[in-house]
């Protein structure tokens, strides 16, 4: 499993217009159990060059590998199967893929030394266990030798096969003296990069180390090379980011932030979180995703997905223009069955439009008004332009802690048909062409004057 579990906490579920909020994102990882299935093909190296302390080595400690992967337990509940090949001057397979550790391990007692190396006709028989194996399956080779070809063809061929094949190819040098190694032959076999996939070792102390290393990369021992970039909806900004419990973290601009931790849950389990403040820029309000996206990558290839909470964003105190035209008051008394009422002469003889505005001054500043006027002209066909209006208004400062969006709405205008500037009379069903602007300034500035005295 490696990453054990992801999750991404707010801090409040309503907030008003402009105000800030914290997230948390967290992360939980943790040395958990051996990946599977594998298949895993020991090829040893018998020859004659491997005699005395070598093989006694390389037989002690493949027995212990053996049983370590056989007692440990699979993510699928299955085991790994394993074989055996011993090669000198040919190979032979004298385990095929079994999860009996009896018969692998009286292969290893059976194995005397002699002859040549021809590692080519080993690998030729790793992959014919391969290519009849039908299991979904990682495939993995560990390749025990001093390295030294003296038979057969070019193993690299075959192991270049291998390889495109998806196969993972560890190659152990082991010897009497770590001189007598071709480490450059064992570079060229196994998968890359070679510091991860070669090993030199002329003790059985060291090879159980190397067993135990790569028995560790079969399971999801937590994550390495950690990278989370975080961005938050458009509705918000990112105002200030904490340091997070492991790793490092920085906000790479108004909505995003990247955070990196070299490695988490090696080997032990452990949680790591990061905790920033967001705060609301309009124009969104109500109910609010607050992600945007989030993307996780390791180097483990971890597919890692967080929550996308939802926060309420409670904006209100538009601001209205113009209220609704004075009405009528009529009061009739008490003890009266009947009352007239008469509104006088409410026509639509005088046929015109009603124009409604509406805008947004953007980030108005706190504790300042702001006067607005707005110019309404009419072009006619011959592209000349005629007065229609012009309306001001002083818009209220607000006092929220920063700059802030103000909807301005209800801005009318009454543009009754005028035949004599220019247009020809025709009422409602004729097109008119209008244009609007706007200006706006701040009328409080924070200027003061002091006299000097010297």
């Amino acid at each position: 499993m490696g990453i054990i579990s992801s999750d991404k906490i707010l801090s409040k579920k309503n907030i008003d217009c402009y105000g800030e909020f914290d997230i948390t994102l967290s992360l939980t990882a943790g040395d958990d159990t051996m990946s599977c299935p594998n298949d895993i093909i020991l090829i040893l190296d018998k020859s004659g060059s491997m005699a005395d302390s070598a093989i006694d080595t390389l037989k002690n400690s493949v027995k212990a590998f053996i049983d370590t992967v056989n007692s440990t337990s699979c993510n699928t509940g299955e085991k790994t199967e394993m074989a055996v090949i011993t090669f000198s001057n040919s190979a032979v397979t004298y385990a095929g893929l079994t999860f009996d550790t009896d018969t692998l391990t009286k292969t290893l007692d059976s194995m005397n030394t002699a002859g040549l190396s021809n590692h080519y006709e080993a690998f030729l028989k790793a992959k014919e266990i391969i290519q009849s194996s039908e299991k979904e399956s990682k495939k993995i080779i560990l390749m025990l030798t001093d390295g030294i070809s003296t038979a057969g063809a070019d193993a690299a061929l075959v192991a270049e096969e291998l390889k495109e094949m998806g196969v993972v190819i560890y190659t152990i040098g082991l010897s009497n003296t770590a001189e007598g190694i071709d480490k450059e032959e064992l570079k060229r076999w196994a998968s890359y990069p070679d510091q991860s996939y070669v090993y030199i070792t002329p003790s059985e102390k060291e090879l159980g180390d190397i067993f135990t290393e790569i028995t560790k990369s079969f399971s999801n021992n937590g994550a390495t090379n950690i990278r989370i970039t975080e961005t938050v909806s458009p509705c918000f900004k990112i105002k200030s980011i904490s340091t997070p419990s492991k790793g490092t973290a920085s906000i790479t601009d108004s909505t995003s932030l990247f955070w990196r931790i070299n490695n988490l849950g090696v080997p032990n389990t452990e949680t790591a979180t990061l905790t920033f403040t967001v705060e609301h820029i309009g124009p969104c309000t109500g109910e609010i995703e607050v992600n945007d996206s989030i993307v996780y990558s390791d180097n483990e290839g971890h597919n890692v997905t967080f929550p996308s909470p939802k926060i309420t964003v409670n904006c209100s105190g538009e601001y209205i223009a113009e209220p609704c035209p004075p009405s009528f008051d009529i009061e009739i008394g008490e003890c009266e069955d009947y009352y007239e009422f008469d509104a006088q002469n409410v026509s639509i003889s005088s046929v015109g439009r009603i124009l409604n505005l509406s805008l947004t001054l953007k980030s108005v500043c706190p504790n300042k008004r702001v006067a607005l006027a707005v110019i309404l002209t009419e072009t006619d066909d011959g592209g000349i332009e005629y007065n229609r209006g012009m309306k001001t208004f002083t818009i209220v400062a607000h006092d929220k802690n920063s700059c802030k969006d103000i909807l301005v709405s209800g801005i009318k205008f009454v543009l009754p048909e005028n035949p004599e500037d220019g247009t020809d009379g025709q009422g409602l069903c004729r097109k008119r062409k209008l244009k609007v602007r706007f200006i706006s300034n701040y009328i409080d500035t924070d200027y003061a004057c002091y006299d000097l005295t010297l």
